[in-house]
C-alpha cells in the first residue's frame, strides 16, 4: 500500500516511525485519500460486489429517525430480493459459460448443458444410496459389486498379462503409463472407484422409470438400452414374484456386464469415446 502511494500518489507518511502518539493525533496532516465517503455495493459477492461512491459532492449529515427508518427498510428490502434472486439461480442448472466458468472438464463432458434447466437437488437425488425399497436396484447394485470384485480379482499379470493391465492404468490417450494397474489397493481407495459405478447405475436406472418430461434428456444407444432393459426384466420379475421367477446369479452378472461395458463403449457426437 505505501508502494502504491509512492508511485501513483507521489506521496509518503510524513510521520514515520516512534515519535510522541498524542502529538501526532492533533497534527493536521495532508493524505491522498477522503473519509466520511459514502459507499454502496450491489451484491455481497461475484460480479457487481465492489463497493461505489454515493452521494458524491453531497455533506455527511446524520439521518433524521424518519429517514434513518425509511434508509433501513429499503436495506431490508434489497437483502430479501438479494437473497431471492440467489435463490433463483440456485434452483435449475445453468448451462457453462466459457468465459465465467472455471472448470473446464464440466464444459467438456457437457453436463451442465445436458441437464439445463433441471433442479439440482432433484437430479442429485438420482444418484443416493439404494433405499430399503428399491429391492430391484438392490439386487443390480449388488450384481454390479460381484462383478467389480470378479475384475479385480483377475487383474493380474498372470491372468490378463502386462499390455492390458498397462492400458487399465492409462489416463491420457497419448501416453503410456508408467506402470501397470495394481489391484492391490486400500479398502478406501476401492470404496472410492465402486462407488462411482455405483452411483452411475442408480442415476440411469431411476432416470429411466421417470416421465419423458421430468427425466433428463441424454438417451441411451441401442446396445445399452437393451442390455439395461433385460436385466431390469429379470429382476423386476424376481422382485414381483420370486417364487415362479427364480434369480440366476450368473445370468444376471453377466448382463450386468453386458450393461457396464455397454455404458464405457459409448461414442458421442464429437466421434470420441
Amino acid at each position: 500500500m505505501q508502494e502504491h502511494y509512492r508511485e501513483e500518489h507521489r506521496w509518503v507518511n510524513p510521520r514515520g516511525r516512534g515519535g510522541s502518539a498524542q502529538k501526532r493525533a492533533i497534527q493536521a496532516q495532508q493524505v491522498p485519500w477522503r473519509i466520511g465517503v459514502q459507499c454502496q455495493r450491489l451484491f455481497s459477492n461475484g460480479p457487481g460486489s465492489s463497493w461505489f461512491e454515493v452521494g458524491f459532492g453531497g455533506q455527511a449529515s446524520q439521518a433524521a429517525p424518519e429517514e434513518a427508518a425509511i434508509i433501513d427498510r429499503m436495506n431490508r428490502a434489497m437483502e430479501q430480493q438479494q437473497r431471492r434472486f440467489e435463490m433463483e439461480d440456485k434452483e435449475k442448472i445453468k448451462a457453462a459459460d466459457a468465459r465465467m466458468d472455471a472448470n473446464a472438464w464440466l464444459e467438456h463432458v457437457g453436463w451442465a448443458t445436458h441437464l439445463e434447466g433441471f433442479d439440482p437437488e432433484a437430479m442429485l437425488r438420482l444418484t443416493d444410496p439404494v433405499s430399503e425399497h428399491e429391492h430391484a436396484l438392490q439386487l443390480i447394485q449388488d450384481s454390479l459389486m460381484r462383478v467389480m470384485s470378479q475384475a479385480r480379482a483377475i487383474a493380474t499379470p498372470a491372468q490378463v498379462g502386462s499390455q492390458a493391465l498397462f492400458e487399465a492404468q492409462r489416463k491420457e490417450v497419448d501416453k503410456k503409463p508408467r506402470r501397470p494397474f495394481d489391484n492391490r489397493m486400500e479398502d478406501d481407495t476401492w470404496a472410492r472407484y465402486t462407488a462411482v459405478w455405483t452411483k452411475l447405475v442408480c442415476y440411469i436406472y431411476r432416470a429411466e422409470a421417470m416421465a419423458d418430461e421430468d427425466r433428463p434428456g441424454y438417451r441411451l444407444s441401442k446396445r445399452q438400452s437393451e442390455s439395461l432393459d433385460e436385466l431390469s426384466e429379470i429382476v423386476e420379475a424376481y422382485v414381483d414374484d420370486p417364487d415362479t421367477q427364480p434369480l440366476e446369479v450368473d445370468q444376471v452378472d453377466r448382463l450386468t456386464l453386458q450393461t457396464v461395458m455397454a455404458l464405457l463403449e459409448h461414442h458421442i457426437l464429437t466421434d470420441s469415446n
